[in-house]
C-alpha cells in the first residue's frame, strides 16, 4: 500500500499521520475545517489513516496484554478502525455525500 522507496509518497503518509494526530488533539471546528480542505478523493488519506491505526492497535494490544481491551486506549482505536472502516466502505461502494460521511467521521473522533 505504501510505496517507501518514492519520497512523495512518503512525505504524503508522513503528513496524513500527523494530520491525523493533530485531529485526534483538536476541536470539532478545526476537524470540519479539515473536511472542507480536504481534495476530490480522500481515499488515499483514509487508507493511510487505516493503515497506522492497526499498526497502533497491534502495539497497544502488545503493550496491553494483561488488561481487558475493553478498559483500555485499544478499545477507543477499535471503535476508530470499526468507523474508518465503515466511512471508506460507504465512500467506495454507495452514493453518499462525501463530505457528510467525513464530516460524521471526525464527529467518531
Amino acid at each position: 500500500m505504501i510505496n517507501m522507496s518514492d519520497p512523495q509518497k512518503l512525505a504524503d503518509c508522513k503528513k496524513a499521520v500527523s494530520d491525523l494526530i493533530k485531529i485526534f488533539k483538536s476541536e470539532l471546528l478545526f476537524r470540519f475545517q479539515y473536511v472542507k480542505n480536504l481534495t476530490e478523493n480522500p481515499r488515499e488519506i483514509l487508507e493511510i489513516w487505516l493503515w497506522y491505526a492497526r499498526k497502533i492497535l497491534l502495539a497497544e494490544i502488545n503493550n496491553k496484554k494483561n488488561k481487558e481491551l475493553e478498559d483500555s486506549r485499544a478499545a477507543k482505536i477499535k471503535k476508530f478502525l470499526e468507523v474508518l472502516q465503515e466511512t471508506i466502505f460507504l465512500l467506495e461502494r454507495t452514493n453518499v455525500n462525501q463530505k457528510l460521511a467525513l464530516e460524521n467521521l471526525m464527529l467518531s473522533l
